[in-house]
């Protein structure tokens, strides 16, 4: 999807599109639907193939915003606390 600005968002909402699920933009693809396939292990080649609509760039902006997010709301451990553990 070359015609897509890469520095929009990747991930939009809309009520008419899924009833505003969160979709890859320009896709009916929810991301849910993406990360559950990783989850199940599922590789990002397959999943591309499974799903032509989505743009493979796209798909790995979002798992950076996603990794980013989660290092930026990480809370911090303290030693002692149950956060420190490492089994």
């Amino acid at each position: 999807m070359a015609d897509i600005d890469r520095d929009g968002p990747v991930v939009v909402c809309d009520r008419e599109i899924l009833g505003g699920r969160p979709t890859f933009r320009g896709t009916r693809v929810p991301v849910e639907t993406v990360f559950d396939h990783l989850i199940e292990g599922v590789g990002l080649d397959e999943i591309m193939q499974n799903f032509p609509t989505l743009d493979r760039c796209d798909v790995e902006i979002a798992l950076r915003q996603a990794c980013d997010r989660l290092k930026a709301s990480a809370p911090e451990a303290t030693v002692g606390s149950p956060l420190a553990r490492v089994s």
